[in-house]
């Protein structure tokens, strides 16, 4: 199978860069500036770039698709990057808890 089954998928999910501004401005975006933990910066921060890689995973296979990208090595990428990130992830989440 080689169609892409949601091929707007990716520009949809652009939807999740104003929206996590709009549900997070109350609790941590408009107090950026006060003295918060520093474990809320690094949650933050994990939490940014598991966006990022949300986002431009489904961009790299569009491109693959369309055949702009010769070979495979992005997801391969994408793969050791999450693997190397998700127990960093759940470390920030459970140091919040």
């Amino acid at each position: 199978m080689n169609k892409i089954l949601f091929p707007k998928l990716p520009w949809f999910l652009l939807l999740l860069i104003p929206l996590t501004l709009i549900g997070f401005w109350p609790t941590y975006f408009s107090k950026l500036f006060d003295s918060l933990p520093s474990i809320f910066h690094i949650h933050a921060f994990f939490m940014t770039v598991w966006i990022a890689l949300a986002l431009a995973q489904p961009f790299v296979y569009l491109l693959q698709e369309n055949k702009l990208a010769q070979d495979c090595w992005q997801t391969q990428l994408f793969d050791n990057a999450n693997g190397i990130y998700s127990p960093l992830l759940n470390d920030s989440l459970q140091l919040l808890s």
